[in-house]
């Protein structure tokens, strides 16, 4: 996978690396960022603007249907196995 495919958001590269066999590196490294830029956030109270970047872009990547197909995701709501009230006590 290249470096400068950070960035990508394009449908058209993106289904084209999705089905050439590099998606799990992709996705990879899309969750790596994502939580690099979290465990940053947490631990720190900030996060690098390199870093903030990359894990927005990851992001917004995370959220095309060509992702979300991939993994699964998407379509109908998964209904959680308790009642929403349970969670209002962590709020």
């Amino acid at each position: 996978m290249a470096h400068a495919d950070w960035d990508l958001l394009d449908p058209a590269h993106l289904d084209q690396l999705l089905n050439s066999g590099s998606d799990f590196e992709l996705l990879r490294r899309d969750d790596f960022i994502i939580g690099l830029a979290f465990a940053e956030l947490v631990l720190d109270g900030t996060v690098d603007s390199i870093v903030r970047e990359r894990a927005m872009t990851a992001l917004r990547r995370q959220a095309t249907e060509q992702v979300l197909s991939l993994r699964g995701g998407g379509g109908k709501a998964v209904v959680p196995p308790w009642p929403p009230s349970r969670l209002r006590g962590f709020a």
